[in-house]
């Protein structure tokens, strides 16, 4: 088992441990699932929306490869989208599943990465993704179940509170009576926003506290609110200081990886320097825009905690300029050579869809190892805090297979052996 100081120098560890290929490439499997569900369920709710407006085929094939404001992770509500979804139930509803798949895929990951996390520092370095994979299969309902249902206790309480407005409908008496009421709701209302607090929670903690103790979904819910009724100061500073350093290792992450791009196209550049240059400069339109990624991405994972103009600044790879900063720089990549426009050939247009998809999945492993770093923060914020909630170490904990395994070994041991029987002796005949 790995020591631990069960403070606040516990979360330094996460960019570290989420430097892992197994847990990495967990999140990237399941990003790259969720993105091309979502992507083919949203293009099919503008195909709907455009169609039930009246507008022609060639409208709808504009706004699926013409827009590349976000690239592979389209938004309804901006953009030259939301004129089109407008009021169509169908569509939003489409848009809805398709949303639903990627947080759906996110919380199987986050629980996969997070019981190897468990494992890990509880010794036990060889912990595999199948096995944990095996876990995820066994305890999912827990792990997605919780927080829908404090989502449905929520919406419950959302209705019960429109009995107020009812009772106030009532002629002549209504106005008094729900003035009469007003104090018990607002004791009511008082709970619903701790509740709301709960179900935040639970969309990062429910995965984790699962893969630590293989919690249930009411013990899953009753963990939560304990958490954050015992231990609120410390919920926030170390989940806020774990979005620092994760945007600060997703960044440093980023820069490594655009620095070993252009050294690869600078060695590609040597025999195909114009040619090179030609297919970045096309393939990165299908990028989504970099002050979107930016500000969407590398911002969020610093949690507001600084201006989103201040964290790039100049600094080279995160200035939001274009694409063609990162991974188009002259001086860098492709001999400096200059960009020539070639004729299209059904050769350049294969290549550019395949550096195009490239260019997309580094982004989205770049993406994962935040993500994997989140899921490995969580985890030992969790494991810290229950340490000072229950003083309870849950890295001591048996796991359950073993202690299914361990006594079948000892009773097997503790048997007595049996005797072999000999032979009787036949007496000799005369």
């Amino acid at each position: 088992m790995k020591e631990m100081y069960f403070d606040f120098r516990d979360v330094f560890r996460a960019p570290r441990l989420a430097l892992s290929l197994k847990k990495i490439w967990i999140h990237f499997v399941a990003l790259i699932w969720g993105l091309l569900v979502y992507n083919i369920l949203f293009y099919l709710a503008v195909f709907i929306a455009a169609t039930q407006n009246g507008y022609s085929y060639d409208i709808w094939q504009e706004l699926m490869f013409g827009s590349q404001t976000f690239g592979i992770f389209p938004c309804p509500f901006v953009g030259p989208y939301l004129p089109f979804f407008g009021d169509h139930f169908l569509a939003w509803f489409i848009w809805a599943v398709g949303l639903a798949f990627i947080l759906f895929y996110w919380f199987l990951a986050r629980g996969a990465v997070a019981k190897i996390t468990v494992e890990q520092l509880k010794g036990n370095d060889f912990y595999t993704r199948r096995e944990s994979w095996k876990f995820v299969h066994k305890n999912w309902k827990a792990m997605i179940f919780a927080p829908v249902a404090l989502l449905i206790i929520l919406a419950l309480m959302f209705a019960g509170g429109m009995l107020l407005g009812v009772i106030a409908s009532i002629p002549a008496v209504g106005q008094i009576l729900a003035t009469l009421f007003l104090f018990p709701f607002y004791a009511i209302a008082l709970f619903y926003v701790f509740l709301l607090g709960v179900f935040v929670l639970s969309t990062f903690f429910s995965p984790v506290i699962v893969a630590s103790t293989r919690n249930d979904v009411f013990e899953t819910i009753f963990e939560l609110y304990t958490t954050l009724s015992n231990q609120p100061w410390r919920l926030l500073t170390y989940q806020v200081l774990l979005k620092v350093i994760s945007g600060i290792a997703v960044m440093l992450f980023m820069a490594v990886s655009v620095l070993g791009l252009n050294a690869l196209f600078m060695s590609y550049s040597v025999v195909i320097a114009d040619k090179m240059a030609f297919l970045i400069h096309k393939s990165i339109n299908f990028l989504p825009s970099i002050t979107i990624f930016y500000k969407g991405v590398i911002s969020n994972l610093f949690l507001g905690v600084f201006p989103s103009h201040f964290i790039p600044g100049s600094w080279g790879f995160f200035n939001p300029i274009g694409w063609e900063q990162v991974f188009y720089n002259p001086a860098l990549c492709c001999g400096g050579a200059a960009i020539t426009m070639p004729e299209m050939d059904i050769t350049y247009k294969i290549s550019i869809g395949l550096m195009a998809i490239t260019l997309n999945l580094v982004l989205a492993f770049i993406l994962s190892y935040g993500l994997a770093i989140g899921s490995v923060g969580t985890t030992i914020n969790y494991i810290v805090l229950r340490k000072k909630k229950d003083d309870e170490n849950l890295l001591e904990r048996v796991d359950e297979d073993l202690e299914e395994v361990i006594p079948a070994e000892e009773a097997t041991a503790g048997a007595a052996p049996a005797t072999e029987s000999k032979p009787e002796e036949k007496p000799p005949t005369s």
